[in-house]
């Protein structure tokens, strides 16, 4: 989905690979910011990962909270 001029990428966290390829080719192809959101169960670990080459909103539902990575980094809040 293009917003404006960021590129956004959303996908559960079992397709991260899929989504961060996406994402990677927008990116490529189009020359625009592109950001990646996983949503899924304690899978902060994969979008820590993908937060290497692109910023990554990643949403935990069971544990009803959102952390946004880049880097590598990122920080949490509950919304639960």
């Amino acid at each position: 989905m293009k917003c404006g001029d960021i590129y956004v990428e959303v996908e559960p966290a079992e397709r991260f690979v899929c989504g961060l390829g996406q994402a990677l080719l927008w990116r490529a192809v189009s020359g625009v910011e592109v950001a990646l959101v996983l949503y899924g169960n304690g899978e902060v670990e994969k979008a820590r990962v993908a937060s290497l080459l692109v910023p990554v909103l990643y949403i935990d539902v069971e544990l009803k909270s959102i952390c946004r990575y880049v880097g590598g980094a990122g920080d949490c809040v509950s919304f639960g």
